[in-house]
Order: structure tokens, then C-alpha cells, then sequence
């Protein structure tokens, strides 16, 4: 998935025994990363253009 500066994506805690987290190294240099609770929906609003 592509985004831009400003973009915000939603994921979606299907399975109570996931969260959503970033992965080191998978960023834009710069980006700030990020951890959700387990099961839990979580929005991020990316401020850097990435893939």
C-alpha cells in the first residue's frame, strides 16, 4: 500500500490475540513507530510518504 503525507490508515483487530504494531525497519526514516492492544481497531495518520 502506498501512501502519502497526511494519509491515515485504519486497521481493523480482527483476532483478539493480534495488535498492530510496526515493524524496525519497515518505516520511512523518521517515522515514529507505533503499537496497538491486542483485538483492538487502530487508526495511524502517517506525516511522511511511504510504502
Amino acid at each position: 500500500m502506498k501512501i502519502e503525507p497526511g494519509d491515515t490508515v485504519n486497521f481493523v483487530g480482527a483476532d483478539k490475540g493480534h495488535n498492530t504494531t510496526s515493524i524496525k525497519g519497515m518505516l520511512p526514516d523518521g517515522a515514529a513507530p507505533f503499537v496497538g492492544k491486542n483485538g483492538e481497531d487502530m487508526s495511524v495518520k502517517f506525516d511522511q510518504a511511504g510504502v
